[in-house]
Protein backbone atom coordinates (compact mmCIF):
# COMPACT_ATOMS: atom_id res chain seq x y z
CA UNK A 1 0.00 0.00 0.00
CA UNK A 2 1.14 3.77 -0.73
CA UNK A 3 1.85 5.14 2.35
CA UNK A 4 -1.37 7.01 3.74
CA UNK A 5 -2.75 10.59 2.72
CA UNK A 6 -4.90 13.32 3.80
CA UNK A 7 -7.32 13.69 1.04
CA UNK A 8 -9.95 16.63 0.40
CA UNK A 9 -12.47 15.52 -1.89
CA UNK A 10 -14.28 17.97 -3.53
CA UNK A 11 -17.27 17.13 -5.63
CA UNK A 12 -20.99 18.50 -6.10
CA UNK A 13 -22.39 14.81 -6.35
CA UNK A 14 -23.41 13.14 -3.25
CA UNK A 15 -23.01 9.82 -4.93
CA UNK A 16 -19.72 10.07 -6.49
CA UNK A 17 -18.17 11.96 -3.22
CA UNK A 18 -19.48 9.18 -1.18
CA UNK A 19 -18.12 6.80 -3.24
CA UNK A 20 -14.39 8.24 -3.23
CA UNK A 21 -14.16 8.54 0.51
CA UNK A 22 -15.54 5.24 0.92
CA UNK A 23 -12.67 3.90 -1.46
CA UNK A 24 -10.05 6.03 -0.52
CA UNK A 25 -10.90 5.02 3.02
CA UNK A 26 -10.60 1.46 2.47
CA UNK A 27 -7.04 2.14 1.01
CA UNK A 28 -6.26 3.22 4.36
CA UNK A 29 -6.06 6.93 3.53
CA UNK A 30 -7.52 9.39 5.70
CA UNK A 31 -10.57 11.76 4.02
CA UNK A 32 -12.63 14.94 4.11
CA UNK A 33 -15.47 15.04 1.69
CA UNK A 34 -16.74 18.51 0.67
CA UNK A 35 -19.86 19.53 -1.83
CA UNK A 36 -18.90 23.42 -2.57
CA UNK A 37 -15.45 25.43 -3.10
CA UNK A 38 -16.41 27.11 0.02
CA UNK A 39 -16.54 23.82 2.58
CA UNK A 40 -13.15 22.83 0.97
CA UNK A 41 -11.61 26.70 1.60
CA UNK A 42 -12.86 25.81 5.14
CA UNK A 43 -11.44 22.48 5.41
CA UNK A 44 -7.78 23.22 4.02
CA UNK A 45 -7.66 25.96 6.26
CA UNK A 46 -9.00 24.01 9.21
CA UNK A 47 -6.40 20.55 8.42
CA UNK A 48 -3.53 19.30 6.58
CA UNK A 49 -4.04 17.74 3.13
CA UNK A 50 -1.14 16.25 1.34
CA UNK A 51 -3.87 15.62 -1.99
CA UNK A 52 -6.62 17.82 -3.23
CA UNK A 53 -9.19 15.35 -5.67
CA UNK A 54 -11.41 18.01 -7.52
CA UNK A 55 -13.94 17.91 -9.66
CA UNK A 56 -13.43 19.90 -12.60
CA UNK A 57 -17.03 21.76 -12.60
CA UNK A 58 -18.52 21.45 -9.34
CA UNK A 59 -21.61 23.44 -9.96
CA UNK A 60 -21.36 26.80 -10.96
CA UNK A 61 -17.83 26.97 -9.72
CA UNK A 62 -14.42 26.15 -11.63
CA UNK A 63 -12.56 22.74 -10.64
CA UNK A 64 -9.18 25.05 -12.38
CA UNK A 65 -10.19 28.24 -9.98
CA UNK A 66 -10.65 26.16 -6.64
CA UNK A 67 -7.22 24.64 -7.07
CA UNK A 68 -5.87 27.85 -7.41
CA UNK A 69 -7.11 29.00 -4.38
CA UNK A 70 -6.26 26.32 -2.36
CA UNK A 71 -2.67 26.46 -3.74
CA UNK A 72 -2.79 30.14 -2.52
CA UNK A 73 -3.30 28.71 1.36
CA UNK A 74 -1.26 25.22 0.60
CA UNK A 75 1.53 25.50 -2.23
CA UNK A 76 2.56 22.26 -1.99
CA UNK A 77 -1.24 20.63 -2.10
CA UNK A 78 -1.48 17.80 -5.07
CA UNK A 79 -3.94 18.33 -7.62
CA UNK A 80 -6.01 15.48 -9.22
CA UNK A 81 -8.70 16.38 -11.31
CA UNK A 82 -11.41 13.77 -11.48
CA UNK A 83 -13.89 14.92 -14.33
CA UNK A 84 -16.66 13.97 -16.37
CA UNK A 85 -16.08 17.03 -18.72
CA UNK A 86 -16.58 16.32 -22.64
CA UNK A 87 -15.22 19.79 -23.12
CA UNK A 88 -11.73 18.67 -23.90
CA UNK A 89 -10.07 22.16 -24.20
CA UNK A 90 -10.71 23.03 -20.31
CA UNK A 91 -9.93 19.29 -19.87
CA UNK A 92 -6.57 19.92 -21.54
CA UNK A 93 -5.71 23.10 -19.45
CA UNK A 94 -6.55 21.48 -16.77
CA UNK A 95 -4.17 18.71 -17.34
CA UNK A 96 -1.58 21.27 -17.80
CA UNK A 97 -2.21 22.31 -14.01
CA UNK A 98 -2.80 19.02 -12.32
CA UNK A 99 -2.87 15.14 -12.85
CA UNK A 100 -6.63 14.43 -14.83
CA UNK A 101 -8.87 10.85 -14.10
CA UNK A 102 -11.61 11.07 -15.87
CA UNK A 103 -15.35 9.73 -14.51
CA UNK A 104 -16.43 7.13 -15.02
CA UNK A 105 -13.37 5.70 -13.07
CA UNK A 106 -12.96 3.01 -10.44
CA UNK A 107 -10.83 3.86 -6.76
CA UNK A 108 -7.63 2.46 -8.56
CA UNK A 109 -7.66 4.30 -11.47
CA UNK A 110 -8.04 7.57 -8.86
CA UNK A 111 -5.09 5.55 -7.11
CA UNK A 112 -3.08 5.53 -9.67
CA UNK A 113 -3.97 9.88 -10.38
CA UNK A 114 -2.88 10.23 -6.58
CA UNK A 115 0.40 8.43 -7.52
CA UNK A 116 0.89 10.30 -10.25
CA UNK A 117 -0.11 13.50 -8.69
Amino acid sequence: MDRPYSILVVDDEPMIRAVLAKGLGRAGHRVAACASPEEAMLAVREGRFDVAILDLEIGRASGRELAKQLHAVVPALRIVFHTGSADEAEVGRAAAEGVVVRKPSDISEVLAGIRRA
